[in-house]
């Protein structure tokens, strides 16, 4: 998993937390309670604590950690304490110039992991009970339930996987799809340039043959509401030429991101005898001149001004712009055996240039799943024509 990628778009969870300060003092307690609950999450792979950082939705707070615990104490403090013995790392990560630690719980494939002694905090009261079992519920730990324990102990027994099991296609089934280039493109700003062009010349051309021609030409829009380039004087005329591009800035990002924008979809399967639990899926295209995915459903100017009620953006995949690829993020939820699921409540908007006719993108769509072991990756490609 790019620790990155955990740091900028995923929230707190049943495989990632988010800490400020290092355990130390008083809550080092905390340590052994947060990894006990993570090894017993109802979730296949690694989880992740990772210490130097506070994220209150989008917004990331970052705390350098200049001098951190020793890896090889916190593993030993981590291993005195839980039992079956779990594999742990304890690395040091650079973000945004600051150095962040990241505790790595690798696939707890034993569980349910329990607290081998008891243990006090600075009160001598005790704070985690020898043979005590938690788990992790979302963003939260608790005392593990019978329930939980029933699933642990099926899961042990049972000789299903979803490994190899799960395939990311275009729609019509393939990895490999020919997508066609926008051609011959003439935004809204080109076209009311064109007609404001035409009827400047066609009232120079008056006003060059009589004056009085001109005037009589005007008069028969006096009392009309100039809505309409035919209706409007010289002057008016290049006014508008000058703000063209302008006033038709929100009409052309509509035209190249919504109305000439290719719309890609993307098809899960699930060939298991088992659903895959809470499935997202991520794409990173590479950054290529003249290809663009549009982050949003582009509105044009009556949508932006009329009120609707209609969420636009609702069900579109989050889309994130990086210095050297496009980072797409999508919640699918359950993926049931034998049915497959579309990625995308509403497809990706994708402009794409003439100028890339004949050439092709690949990009790497992953899956993510609680009871996936390690997300997969999948490489599609894009051919332009």
């Amino acid at each position: 998993m790019d620790i990155e990628e955990l740091i900028r778009y995923y929230p707190e969870g049943p495989f990632l937390d988010f800490k400020f300060e290092e355990y130390k003092g008083q809550n080092k307690h905390e340590l052994i309670r947060d990894v006990l609950a993570f090894a017993n999450a109802s979730i296949a792979g690694d989880r992740y604590i990772i210490i130097g950082v506070k994220k209150s939705g989008d917004d990331i707070v970052l705390n350098s950690i200049e001098k951190p615990s020793d890896p090889a104490h916190i593993q030993q403090y981590i291993h005195e304490n839980i039992g079956p013995e779990l594999e742990i790392s304890y690395e040091p990560f650079l973000f945004e110039n600051k150095q962040l630690m990241v505790l790595k719980i690798h696939g707890p494939n034993d569980q349910p992991y329990f607290a081998l002694k008891n243990l006090q905090n600075d009160k001598s009261k005790c704070v985690v009970r020898e043979n005590e079992i938690l788990i992790r519920k979302g963003s939260y730990k608790k005392l593990i339930s019978r329930i939980d324990l029933d699933r642990i102990y099926s899961k042990r027994f049972s000789v299903k996987s979803l490994e190899d099991k799960i395939s990311v296609v275009f729609e019509d089934g393939t990895k490999k799809i020919s997508v066609p280039c926008a051609r011959n493109m003439v935004l809204p700003s080109q076209r009311n340039k064109h007609e404001i062009l035409r009827y400047l010349r066609q009232k120079e051309a008056i006003m060059n043959r009589s004056g009085w021609d001109y005037l009589q030409h005007l008069d028969q829009f006096i009392d009309t509401p100039k809505t309409h380039y035919s209706q409007m004087d010289i002057r008016e005329l290049k006014d508008r030429l000058q703000t063209v591009e302008m006033n038709y800035k929100d009409e052309d990002y509509h035209y190249i991101h919504e109305e000439r924008a290719y719309r890609l979809s993307l098809k899960i399967s699930n060939t298991s005898e088992q659903h895959l639990e809470n499935a997202v899926i991520t794409l990173r295209f590479p950054k290529l001149a003249g290809f663009t995915v549009s982050p949003g459903i582009a509105l044009n100017t009556y949508q932006q001004t009329i009120v609707t009620g209609i969420n636009y953006q609702k069900g579109y995949p989050k889309v994130t712009m990086e210095e050297s690829s496009t980072f797409v993020q999508s919640e699918i939820g359950d993926i049931r055996h034998m049915l497959p699921a579309l990625a995308f409540e509403k497809p990706l908007r994708l402009a794409i240039s003439e100028s890339l006719t004949g050439q092709s993108l690949k990009f790497i769509a992953t899956i993510h799943g609680r009871n996936l072991p390690t997300p997969q990756n999948h490489e599609l490609e894009l051919e332009f024509v």
